[in-house]
């Protein structure tokens, strides 16, 4: 199957660079090494089951964010394809990291596909699997489905595919979606600052017959982020508040909606 999927990649692409329409045309790819050697030690009290505390570990293998992708455009449409290519130590497994198109109007653009969302704002941490601190202030739920508007203004919308994460609940109901994940926002420069803000919210519906429970798991986030551009070296900077985080989606966080009976305590953090 993976032979199959790159065949067909391989495919499109020479497609599309046999296409006259196409003004513009790049292939673009990075492939990643992960090798570190890493001591650490278990805190005081506690050891392994091998009665160890203090551990040595090689970690040297291809990161999964190796990519190979393509950047197009067209008259007033552009678009990036991007695949993952995890390497031998998940099966040569390809994944889809981006597929999206733009399609730019008097006034602003519509965005229809998979692209990273409007929080996410990375900073810089190779050791740890390059996570660029997912977790630890970066807000991240992976790249999603998406409908976006933005204007020349920087004000934006975007209609993003919603999620129902349910752990923790402690209730084992049937989950329904009733609208997407919705962010507004602004992106804009200033002199050497660059930076954005904005809001989002995210809803669920968990009802279960036989815990007699039927709640809207809400989730909200509220986010800025900006860097300062100070030549010869950037500062940046990150701050959010939400609630239930882990149940809007938010990657390596423990910030989760809990059932109380047949109530529904709610979990803040920043």
């Amino acid at each position: 199957m993976n032979k199959f999927v790159k065949v067909l990649f391989a495919l499109g692409l020479t497609v599309l660079m046999a296409t006259p329409a196409l003004a513009e045309f790049s292939l673009y790819g990075s492939a990643r090494m992960s090798t570190f050697y890493t001591d650490a030690k278990a805190p005081a009290g506690v050891v392994g089951l091998d009665g160890k505390d203090t551990y040595q570990n090689l970690h040297y293998t291809l990161q999964t964010n190796s990519r190979l992708g393509a950047k197009f455009s067209t008259g007033d449409v552009t678009g990036q394809i991007e695949l993952g290519l995890e390497g031998n130590q998940n099966s040569n497994t390809v994944y889809t990291r981006l597929i999206y198109g733009v399609w730019k109007f008097d006034g602003g653009n519509l965005l229809v596909g998979q692209t990273y969302t409007p929080y996410t704002f990375f900073s810089e941490q190779v050791i740890g699997d390059d996570n660029d601190f997912i977790g630890f202030g970066a807000n991240y739920d992976s790249r999603q489905p998406m409908i976006k508007v933005t204007l020349d203004s920087g004000l934006y919308l975007a209609l993003i595919q919603p999620k129902s994460v349910t752990t923790n609940l402690g209730v084992t109901g049937t989950t329904k979606n009733f609208m997407p994940k919705v962010a507004v926002g602004y992106d804009g420069s200033f002199g050497m600052v660059k930076g954005g803000l904005g809001f989002a919210y995210n809803g669920f519906t968990d009802k279960s017959a036989a815990d007699n429970f039927s709640k809207t798991i809400s989730s909200y986030l509220a986010y800025l982020h900006g860097v300062v551009d100070l030549n010869p070296f950037d500062v940046s900077l990150a701050a959010h508040y939400g609630q239930n985080l882990s149940n809007f989606g938010i990657s390596g966080r423990e910030s989760y909606a809990v059932v109380n009976g047949t109530s529904v305590k709610n979990t803040d953090s920043y």
